[in-house]
């Protein structure tokens, strides 16, 4: 790594904090690569939404559009006036475009004040445009206002930062980074001696770094208690998030899924998987239920109504602190459905309401998942989140979204639970 690092900057950097115990002879730095080096060209799989940039290049609206739809060579435009979009064969218009792109990097700059109107650009481009850039960083450039003309369409060039640590090498440590200086998981267990660790700067959401001293994990087991959207069974409707989760957690951590099909907050409390629950009595309990409260059950008597699904929350977690359990109250998933205006319908808006209220009441972890959901869908759109979902069933998930819907929910689990994540 070391051949193509060029400066360490001691604490801070981008807002990227390092903590490390001078005392035991700790060392931690951030080393930044030349944004210069990192430099490529386009490539085919930087053309994350072809038919998006295709839409906005056969039907141009803005000074930007019109001027690059016309600067394609003569077989891209003849392509992309073929090009029928979503679902349509991408080669060879997206080939084309590349190869076109690319053609724009070496040239001059791309941006004049006209063409860029209505455009907005990153601080960090419009600072290398005020450094009037050549050669390499010139093509930078370019591809930057390339970027920020179609964020939506073009991927983005890394940039790269790296953290590099140094501990003594007879004691073993954990590598660990956290967003807010409270909830820490770990990048590397059982590390000594020297280490290093990328970050991608297009997100920077690893913020904190730190070297604690290693020490063994105790064995735990966490149960899910729920309905189908939680449970393992897999239907003609697709099957529940808790069947992506277990990959997600060490083997120190023993999962349990004892969610359910149909079962309500009502309906579980004098369950067969509520009798498993507290003959296992596990170290932690994540609990979702809504669907079945919400929309009933074979035979009826499922739902609830928001009173009662309330205190049947506050009994589960009274009978999970009985045995000295630690209860982490979730609120249901979205409902992959969308209203006119394109963005997910609040389907179980107060029901989630409620699970707030219970875990603010009750001082029990919360794992919003109505929330981090909803924000997943809104940023992929109807179409580009129907993988998540298997066929028209709006409430349930593929195996696949299972798999990123399970992720959402270990990203959000409280700090006593970060270590033993298999990250």
């Amino acid at each position: 790594m070391s051949a193509h690092l060029r400066a360490c900057s001691i604490l801070l950097l981008l807002e990227l904090a390092l903590f490390a115990n001078a005392a035991l002879g700790q060392s931690l730095c951030v080393i930044r690569r030349s944004e210069s080096q990192v430099y490529t060209p386009f490539s085919v799989e930087d053309v994350t939404d072809l038919p998006l940039l295709a839409g906005k290049l056969k039907t141009p609206a803005r000074p930007f559009d019109v001027w690059l739809a016309a600067a394609l060579s003569s077989g891209t435009q003849a392509a992309l006036a073929s090009y029928q979009g979503s679902g349509a064969a991408p080669e060879p218009l997206r080939t084309l475009l590349v190869e076109d792109l690319n053609g724009l990097l070496d040239g001059p700059s791309l941006y004049t004040p006209e063409r860029f109107a209505g455009i907005t650009l990153r601080p960090e481009t419009a600072a290398l445009l005020s450094a009037n850039p050549q050669g390499e960083d010139l093509a930078r450039l370019n591809r930057r206002l390339l970027e920020d003309a179609h964020p939506a369409g073009l991927a983005k060039n890394l940039s790269e930062l790296w953290v590099e640590g140094t501990a003594p090498p007879e004691t073993r440590y954990v590598f660990q980074a956290s967003e807010d200086l409270r909830n820490w998981f770990d990048l590397n267990d059982e590390v000594w001696g020297a280490l290093s660790h990328r970050i991608d700067s297009t997100t920077v959401s690893e913020r904190f770094f730190r070297l604690t001293p290693w020490v063994p994990l105790d064995p735990i087991v966490v149960v899910l208690i729920g309905d189908s959207t939680v449970s393992d069974f897999m239907g003609f409707y697709g099957t529940g998030w808790g069947r992506g989760i277990y990959d997600d957690f060490k083997p120190e951590a023993r999962v349990v899924n004892l969610a359910w099909p149909g079962l309500s907050t009502k309906i579980y409390l004098t369950s067969e998987q509520h009798a498993k629950l507290l003959l296992i009595k596990p170290d932690f309990v994540l609990i979702q239920f809504g669907h079945a409260d919400v929309y009933g059950c074979t035979g009826g008597q499922c739902t609830t109504t928001l009173p009662e699904y309330a205190d049947n929350l506050r009994a589960i977690v009274g009978a999970i602190r009985s045995f000295g359990g630690i209860p982490i109250l979730m609120t249901p998933p979205a409902q992959r459905a969308f209203g006119a205006d394109g963005k997910v319908l609040p389907i179980y808006a107060d029901r989630s309401s409620a699970v707030r209220d219970v875990a603010f009441e009750l001082q029990t972890d919360l794992v919003d998942l109505n929330q981090l959901s909803t924000d997943l869908f809104n940023q992929l759109g109807e179409s580009g989140s129907a993988y998540i979902s298997m066929g028209s069933d709006l409430d349930h998930f593929s195996i696949e979204g299972a798999e990123v819907i399970a992720g959402l929910v270990v990203g959000a689990l409280p700090n006593s639970l970060q270590r033993y994540l298999a990250r």
